[in-house]
């Protein structure tokens, strides 16, 4: 069976459709990925594919062809202008593909438009179309300071219009989320008979980490991973640790990088936080050696509307990691983790709550912090793994192909 994937983001950047193709192909699918040029931390494309565009190389099985797009740089003319361009460059390129692939797989993260390419082959050549969906579209663009109120209204319906339209053209969309669900719904008018929870996995790297007694007198070691953007609010946990520095011995450390790192340094710097260190960016494969140091992991996210809907994926790692879990948000996220029982929730951006919680945790016995870890890696081994995914990904491409 012949897939046809269209994703903006692929390796070598560090993107889980780059997994989720390889795997295929290990499940005796021939897999084609039309790609955008892979851009560095700066924006800008990787100086070895400034010239690729158009050309075609295979990586472990996957065959990859690049369309000619412009990098992401910085500003947000720029990204838009880079959206633009992969969404008309890969539409070209796919119209002179043969149309023997048995099924499109769109790999739906922002901007939508990067939806169109497969649409227009799926249309050409009658073929059924897959989105697996992890960016909500238009909410997305709240991030962005686009609302549905205001100077900005027009813009927010303009895309509200396109992505009904767009959602509405899938045969079938898998979300990560189930505040997705409800969403595309109720916003974007999808019939609901064409969507599918599906979880994003953990890497096993975080299954196999080995859960140890804490050292009695040590301070805890509260870990937040990922991306440090405007969405993920960090500058909440930076505010709190700034709280209870003179009054609860603890060390926070911050793993990674995003748009706001220099913001949320900055305001560490400000409110003087000498328990908080920045750790930068590391190799995603190192990433678990930093989770099994941490004694509690700490996601944060905006107040923004749209964040409710959304389940990053490293919440499936700290689950997987067997660590307890404060979080700092709203809907889906405080749902899952307070379904779980796997730690502590509180509201997006509530400093005051987030500070009671760190203190909370902090005056539990190791054992208890431990218990709570536990059922979080319970959790992840029913709903979190890798195989377990893969195998629902397959029974829905095989059941559309066959209808």
């Amino acid at each position: 069976m012949k897939i046809l994937v269209i994703s903006d983001q692929y390796w070598p950047e560090s993107w889980r459709i780059t997994e989720i193709c390889e795997a295929l192909v290990t499940r005796g699918f021939e897999v084609t990925v039309v790609a955008g040029l892979p851009n560095n931390s700066s924006g800008q494309v990787f100086p070895e594919y400034r010239h690729q565009a158009k050309s075609k190389e295979t990586r472990n099985g996957v065959v990859i062809m690049r369309t000619n797009e412009r990098g992401r740089k910085k500003g947000a003319l720029n990204l838009y202008r880079k959206y633009q361009s992969f969404s008309r460059s890969a539409t070209k390129l796919v119209r002179g593909l043969p149309g023997d692939f048995d099924l499109v797989l769109v790999n739906q993260q922002t901007p939508i438009m990067q939806c169109l390419p497969g649409i227009e082959y799926a249309r050409q050549n009658s073929k059924p179309l897959l989105y697996y969906c992890q960016d909500l579209w238009p909410a997305s663009l709240e991030a962005g300071g686009i609302h549905n109120a205001g100077l900005t209204k027009p813009i927010y319906a303009h895309y509200l219009k396109l992505s009904r339209t767009i959602y509405q053209q899938a045969d079938r969309i898998l979300v990560t989320s189930p505040g997705f669900i409800s969403y595309l719904e109720e916003t974007c008018q999808v019939n609901a008979n064409h969507l599918a929870l599906r979880y994003q996995y953990a890497e096993d790297s975080y299954f196999n980490l080995t859960p140890t007694a804490e050292a009695d007198g040590k301070p805890l070691t509260f870990l937040f991973a990922g991306n440090i953007g405007k969405a993920q609010s960090v500058e909440t946990l930076i505010e709190a640790a700034a709280r209870i520095e003179k009054t609860t011995p603890v060390q926070f450390l911050i793993l990674g990088d995003g748009s706001r790192r220099n913001f949320v340094e900055k305001k560490a710097q400000v409110l003087k936080c000498h328990n908080v260190t920045f750790l930068g960016k590391v190799p995603s494969e190192k990433t678990a050696e930093y989770f099994s140091q941490a004694n509690v992991l700490v996601l944060t996210l905006s107040n923004a509307s749209f964040t409710s809907s959304v389940l990053p994926a490293k919440l499936t790692s700290y689950a997987a990691s067997g660590k307890p879990i404060l979080v700092s948000a709203n809907g889906s996220v405080a749902d899952v983790v307070s379904e779980i029982g796997c730690g502590f929730a509180s509201p997006a951006e509530n400093v005051d709550a987030l500070v009671q919680n760190i203190q909370k945790i902090t005056r539990l016995s190791w054992q208890e912090r431990a218990a709570l870890g536990a059922k979080g890696r319970e959790f992840a081994q029913d709903h979190f793994k890798k195989e377990a995914f893969m195998d629902s990904v397959v029974s829905v491409i095989t059941q559309m192909v066959r209808k």
